[in-house]
């Protein structure tokens, strides 16, 4: 029986135990010779995976505190022992990891409510002429299907056995996706497809203009929590039947109280403007929604206290109004400008001038080797078995401990830190093998630091038993999991940061190399910005340890994905300013303008490679003013 099977029936009989409905979809399963399902369907396309072949292909991500925000001041959490996420990284291997009830601090069936609004081929449209993927290329529909099923088939596992999900599209996708929800989370606990409606301009000449949304919302079973909102009764219109039914009601206090209850909405919406109307709220990201569209499904769907969840958290409204609202949440998502616009947004934009409670910043795939180095050996053995996908288990062979189990072999992790000048080498896995008195089998998985591998071949075998290295941080993922080590990508333009996009494998945060000049002109020389920023080198260590050679856009800088800038660092806290893109700047020379206004003593700059690494520099504004560089100073085009 594998995992997926043996969690699938601990599902099962934990709601038989707790007598909660189940699915009928699941009795099927249970008993297939006495539970038939009749014309039931199920969309069909190429690269389609069984769901269990998604649960045990899809690599976990352990995640990495960064920091806990705000720094003082804050409120008091609302569950003790809980702050709210911030997770950066790839979603799919992200929900993986909350989804793994062995992982301590699992989300397993704790979710109330996940509201996500997956991009779709935002730049399909545009002019491609990129040989590198910087994204992830252009998806065809069938495979954007798999990519939301696969985080859909885990996103239904954090749910609690009440909780909903509401899954916003458009006209482009909302059949297919449907199909899709009904097959993952069971066409009986379809609830809704909501129109969201809006106006505005349209170009469209042959066919009605597209001016509304698909919101389709399922919930995890038959049974689910729901607190029906209400709208004011159309004004001017009596009681003839149209409002309280087709009896008529004459006691005025009746009529009064249901007058005051109002009626319940529809699924239609038309009095929730699309988010340029809402000017106070724009963030400047793409394609943001609007507060008061979360606001009704978070507190139609969760209560104060519950977890809410935004795989897909862009602009990070989601996050914004559960806070407002006093629910828990967790924000995911796999580009560096929406972490950073969401940590503003949190920190200084929350309506009400309100002070967050505490949230704390993790990396998922993308780790700082330095701070894993200071865990102590307890944290650094389960930071590195989740990190290998190896499920935890203590075995004794001979005189030889094991901490692990990849599939039935054991995984050794060896802890080093009392020796920081010893060497892994050929004599160290004899060493092990001899302790292990023969009693290994086939297969030993040793997790040692790769700077202190001393030999070059993965493996080495002594008598039967073959001894394969996990080197921390030179990855051979490749081997165990038999798929190519791909690291997510930052985009180059604000076009793209809502292309879908995926990564599989890790990799440890290596700063890119930046050289940049500081210039500053008065506004009387138009030609000139008054703040300039003119990168003059940019290299990724990424793409040399690699051996490959990025194309990316072109330019001269082909690993550059963007420049953030806080004009007014404080300290503490980066506040994002101002964000400019790799296809901005290229038409620019690599020249970022910044405006006068706002700008303070110091600033900080941010250079973002496609690799999500940062390069992070402090300037004083007299290094502006003072014509100085960072790094060795490269031929100008002042």
């Amino acid at each position: 029986m594998d995992e997926f099977e043996r969690k699938w029936r601990e599902d099962i009989a934990a709601m038989i135990v707790r007598g909660e409905p189940v699915p009928y979809a699941f009795l099927h399963r249970l008993f297939p010779d006495t539970v038939q399902l009749k014309g039931e369907y199920e969309l069909v396309y190429e690269g389609k995976l069984p769901q269990n072949a998604v649960v045990q292909r899809t690599l976990a991500a352990p995640l990495q505190e960064v920091r806990t925000m705000p720094e003082s001041g804050a409120p008091e959490p609302l569950v003790a022992d809980w702050r709210n996420m911030l997770i950066f990284g790839d979603n799919l291997q992200v929900l993986k990891t909350l989804a793994d009830r062995d992982i301590p601090g699992n989300l397993y069936g704790k979710v109330r409510l996940i509201y996500i609004d997956p991009p779709f081929a935002s730049k399909q449209d545009m002019d491609n002429n990129n040989e590198q993927i910087v994204f992830q290329d252009k998806l065809a529909r069938s495979q954007f299907i798999e990519f939301l099923r696969e985080r859909l088939i885990f996103l239904c596992r954090l749910l609690t056995t009440d909780g909903s999900i509401y899954v916003h599209l458009d006209y482009r996708m909302a059949s297919e996706i449907k199909l899709v929800l009904d097959e993952v989370f069971g066409r009986e606990n379809f609830r809704n497809e909501i129109a969201w409606c809006y106006t505005g301009p349209s170009a469209a000449n042959s066919y009605y203009p597209r001016k509304h949304d698909n919101i389709l919302f399922y919930t995890r079973s038959t049974v689910n929590f729901f607190n029906q909102p209400r709208v004011a009764h159309k004004s001017g219109v009596h009681n003839r039947g149209q409002v309280f039914g087709a009896v008529e009601i004459d006691d005025p206090n009746i009529k009064a109280n249901l007058e005051a209850q109002g009626k319940k909405l529809e699924d239609w919406w038309i009095d929730v403007w699309s988010t340029d109307r809402y000017r106070s709220e724009l963030t400047d990201y793409p394609k943001q929604k609007p507060e008061a569209l979360l606001e009704r499904i978070i507190e139609a769907s969760s209560e104060p206290g519950d977890i809410v969840l935004d795989a897909f958290a862009g602009s990070g409204t989601t996050a914004a109004v559960a806070e407002r609202l006093g629910r828990r949440w967790v924000a995911i998502d796999c580009g560096k400008l929406a972490i950073y616009t969401i940590e503003k947004r949190l920190l200084c934009g929350l309506k009400g001038g309100v002070t967050p409670r505490p949230f704390t910043l993790y990396n998922a795939g993308l780790y700082d080797y330095n701070a894993i180095k200071k865990l102590d050996f307890d944290e650094y053995k389960r930071f590195v078995l989740q990190l290998f996908q190896a499920r935890a288990e203590r075995r004794v062979y001979g005189r030889m401990e094991t901490h692990g189990l990849i599939g039935n072999d054991p995984v050794l992790v060896l802890d080093l830190k009392p020796f920081p000048d010893t060497s892994v080498t050929v004599e160290t896995l004899h060493s092990i093998h001899r302790m292990g008195e023969g009693s290994f089998g086939k297969v030993v998985y040793v997790v040692a630091p790769g700077s202190l591998v001393h030999f070059l071949h993965n493996h080495e075998t002594i008598d039967d038993t073959t001894y394969v290295m996990l080197k921390v941080p030179n990855s051979v993922i490749e081997r165990i999991h038999l798929g190519d080590f791909t690291q997510l990508q930052q985009p180059r333009s604000l076009g793209a940061v809502n292309d879908p996009a995926m990564a599989i494998g890790f990799d440890f945060i290596r700063p890119p190399k930046v050289v940049a000049r500081y210039r500053y002109r008065p506004i009387s020389q138009p030609m000139f910005c008054e703040y300039g920023v003119e990168l003059t080198r940019f290299e990724s260590d990424n793409e040399e340890l690699r051996g490959r050679t990025s194309n990316g856009n072109g330019g001269k800088f082909p690993t550059f994905a963007m420049l953030m800038v806080d004009p007014d660092y404080q300290g503490g806290t980066f506040q994002l300013g101002h964000a400019f893109d790799a296809d901005e700047l290229k038409k620019r020379n690599y020249v970022a303008c910044i405006p006068s206004e706002g700008v303070g003593e110091q600033l900080m700059l941010i250079y973002i490679d496609i690799y999500g690494n940062e390069y992070t520099e402090l300037v004083p504004r007299t290094q502006f003013t003072e014509g100085e560089s960072s790094g060795e100073e490269e031929q100008s085009i002042y």
